[in-house]
């Protein structure tokens, strides 16, 4: 019993040894003259250049972007991600989204399933019945 006890926690101890010397995978990977260096949006790093000079370079977001499809571009707060995806037969479906989901001009996030509903419901009025 005791055995099996001091195996269970030497198992433990190198499981949370290795994995308190794991490095966050970072974003984006910054290449300069030749040289990568892993980076995150808002962060420093110092890049080692050939010939010996050490730089400092930062990586930050900018507050818009602009998006190009096959006919049109638009710019758009640079925490929205825009995707592709061609669903075939010719039709190509474009999503802008955040973090916290899809945004129609001028309407909020819905936050409650009443309110859910109630969009729901406007939007089966302006469909019209006749």
């Amino acid at each position: 019993m005791r055995m099996k006890l001091a195996a269970t926690a030497i198992a433990m101890i190198i499981l949370g040894a290795s994995s308190a010397r794991a490095e966050d995978l970072k974003a984006f990977k910054l290449t300069i003259d030749g040289v990568a260096v892993e980076i995150d949006p808002g962060e420093d790093a110092d890049v080692t250049l050939p010939g010996g000079k050490t730089a400092r370079v930062r990586l930050d977001r900018n507050d818009f972007a602009t998006f190009s499809g096959g006919t049109f571009s638009f710019v758009h707060p640079s925490s929205i991600s825009v995707t592709k995806t061609d669903l075939g037969e010719s039709i190509t479906q474009y999503l802008a989204a955040s973090a916290l989901g899809t945004r129609r001009r001028g309407a909020g996030i819905r936050q409650d399933e009443s309110s859910v509903a109630q969009s729901a419901d406007a939007a089966g009025d302006d469909q019209g019945d006749g």
